[in-house]
């Protein structure tokens, strides 16, 4: 949509309504965001990524014991897929896990290899968030 404006006062109008709507603009780029990385590495749970080690036969023998899905690395109960959260802050975005597994996962022990997912995940969502926020500042821009 192309838009004329009949001045430069009206074009400076404009773009003054569109400066002060940045702010809420900023908020919903970083929650949608979170969102998507929160998302997508969730889905990452307990399905093979590229990289990651088999799981060990005394892992698999747990899993199987305890009546959780095997192979599926990274899954057990889906308290980790759960723990994965984020939290918008001013002109930031956090996402991660207080669930100390979730860290052992990521960066791996002295016992156990990393299986990455947080990381991961964050470099896929890249092109899905710069598309999220072009369409919320056009959207900012077409609105005011």
């Amino acid at each position: 949509m192309i838009r004329t404006f009949k001045s430069l006062g009206a074009l400076a109008r404009h773009l003054e309504a569109v400066a002060a709507a940045m702010p809420e603009a900023e908020y919903r780029i970083l929650r949608l965001a979170g969102a998507t990385v929160q998302r997508i590495a969730r889905d990452k749970l307990g399905h093979y990524q590229e990289g990651w080690p088999e799981l060990a036969s005394s892992t698999i023998a747990d899993k199987e014991r305890n009546g959780w899905p095997v192979p599926s690395p990274e899954l057990r109960s889906g308290a980790m897929s759960d723990s994965i959260t984020f939290e918008v802050g001013p002109r930031s975005v956090t996402i991660g896990s207080e669930s100390p597994i979730a860290a052992w996962q990521e960066f791996g022990t002295s016992k156990m290899p990393a299986r990455p997912f947080l990381g991961p995940a964050m470099i896929e969502a890249e092109p899905e968030i710069k598309a999220i926020a072009v369409g919320e500042v056009m959207r900012t821009f077409r609105e005011r």
